[in-house]
């Protein structure tokens, strides 16, 4: 395992936190190796009532549909100002539920199957968790073929305890309160500038890719007394 070999001396790993965790403690028992860790996140988006709706729809629903919604960053739940919730949700729908869903190797097809049987069955079980913990599903129609397909679904009505929320001027102020390594004004994940540091906080993420922040974690200061 590299986190384990001694001659490397710095690694950079991508993958969920339970993975990190293992990672980052065998770096440590060996040769004390630096790690950056990026592990993703819950993702959220925040839509105020002088949003445009329009163009908030469908930022959202490409962040969970792009690359079928397996990407860090994915905006997996959205919190809409009460004034709003309600066209904003039938507007969602219409947009997401639609998502054209199939073969992968079509090239109309914007999300593909589940990986495997265990995958598939892990979000279903989310998907039962969902209801009985109040929420209301509605999904988009099951394509046909074979594949672990999961139909695109919202769900809404979920108290800020459930599962399915925790598991991951104005503008400036809510950016300043919000702890996250990432936020995007009046755009949604995903949201790339090579030239800025990227990288998550707490349990999404150890250290910073990108930017000239990537310079010093992947080097090292030395300090050289000459004296003469």
């Amino acid at each position: 395992m590299l986190a384990a070999h001694p001659q490397i001396r710095r690694l950079a790993f991508t993958g969920s936190t339970a993975v990190g965790r293992k990672v980052l403690e065998t770096a440590a028992k060996t040769n004390l190796k630096k790690v950056t860790l990026e592990l993703g996140g819950k993702g959220a988006a925040l839509v105020f009532d002088d949003a445009n709706l329009e163009a908030a729809v469908g930022a959202v629903a490409f962040s969970m549909s792009w690359l079928s919604g397996q990407l860090c960053m994915c905006q997996s739940r959205v919190y809409v100002q009460e004034t709003i919730a309600d066209k904003f949700i039938e507007a969602f729908k219409a947009a997401y539920l639609n998502t054209p869903m199939g073969d992968p190797f079509n090239e109309t097809s914007i999300m593909g199957p589940m990986v495997d049987t265990r995958a598939r069955d892990a979000v279903k079980q989310l998907l039962d968790t969902a209801e009985k913990e109040g929420g209301k599903l509605s999904q988009g129609t099951h394509p046909e073929g074979k594949g672990y397909y999961i139909p695109a679904t919202v769900i809404t009505g979920l108290p800020e305890s459930s599962q399915l929320v925790q598991q991951e001027i104005r503008a400036m102020r809510s950016a300043k309160a919000i702890s996250s390594g990432l936020i995007g004004i009046n755009q949604s994940a995903p949201t790339f500038d090579l030239t800025l540091p990227f990288g998550g906080v707490r349990q999404s993420g150890l250290g910073r890719e990108w930017g000239t922040e990537i310079l010093d974690d992947w080097t090292e200061v030395k300090q050289v007394i000459w004296k003469i």
